[in-house]
């Protein structure tokens, strides 16, 4: 009896090679093709059932980060955590001592929180690790102007100086280096029909100049094509023109929240006025 001829569909995961010794025993040996077939379908079968099983478990992680926030009151305007901190709780909620701030993906969805400890001015992300990268929260909305301007900072406490000192938006990502993927997405989000100004605020994190090169190259992988422009690094992207530039902090200044205690909001808002690139003058 004739064996059964093996179906034309290929499981997804077969790789080259598993590929080619099917496509071999299709003409010299069916039946060791079809057991080929069957045993990759049974693999992929169980791949996709943890599959959905990781998943299920990522949406349940993500529900609670949703439910805790949901559930947290908002920071009171003359909570003592607000002195502290020194930095308005915009939209901050309290949660077991400490500032919650909801971390989400670009479909508007909470991935995870950034949470801030108001005694030692600690951050961190709690999120699951398929979810954490590229993840944001942003300050404010775009506004309906000729240009958009966007800045982009490290942390809660940095973003609310700067907000409050220019009043434009502020995106706080996940962590330096979700950069690229950020910057990107930002730019076809909110450039594609107006001209777009993203500009990333650092902290002392990239404060030699090593690590201002390794922020710029991160900069310029935003686009296919890229080039030094004198007011920053002009990027390509398909039909988007996004100008990326960096500001400085002045020596001696961690955070914008320092500067700010120190010298005043006018301070930070001269300090995010001037940018600049790799080995320009101070």
């Amino acid at each position: 009896m004739r064996a059964a001829q093996p179906q034309e569909a290929y499981p997804v995961f077969w790789n080259l090679a598993e590929h080619s010794e099917y496509r071999r025993l299709q003409k010299t040996d069916p039946a060791a093709a079809q057991a080929l077939y069957d045993a990759n379908d049974a693999k992929n079968r169980e791949l996709g059932i943890q599959a959905a099983a990781a998943e299920e478990k990522e949406q349940a992680i993500m529900a609670s980060f949703r439910n805790i926030y949901d559930s947290a009151p908002p920071v009171p305007p003359d909570h003592p955590s607000v002195r502290k901190l020194g930095v308005k709780p915009y939209d901050a909620r309290l949660y077991d001592g400490r500032w919650i701030v909801p971390m989400k993906d670009w479909e508007g969805e909470t991935v995870g929180l950034r949470t801030i400890d108001p005694k030692s001015g600690t951050e961190n992300l709690c999120a699951s690790d398929a979810s954490w990268h590229g993840s944001f929260t942003i300050l404010g909305d775009p506004v309906s102007t000729e240009t958009i301007t966007i800045y982009i900072a490290f942390t809660y406490q940095d973003a609310a100086i700067i907000y409050q000192a220019t009043g434009d938006p502020v995106m706080i990502i996940s962590d330096p280096n979700s950069l690229y993927a950020t910057t990107m997405i930002a730019a076809q989000e909110y450039g594609s029909f107006k001209p777009l100004y993203l500009i990333i605020c650092p902290d002392s994190f990239s404060g030699d100049e090593n690590s201002w090169l390794l922020l710029t190259l991160e900069v310029i992988r935003v686009a296919d094509d890229a080039k030094r422009h004198k007011h920053g690094i002009l990027a390509m992207l398909d039909y988007v023109a996004a100008e990326i530039r960096l500001t400085s902090l002045p020596k001696g200044m961690g955070s914008y929240g320092e500067l700010a205690r120190r010298h005043g909001m006018e301070a930070v808002l001269r300090s995010v006025a001037h940018t600049r690139l790799p080995g320009d003058a101070q």
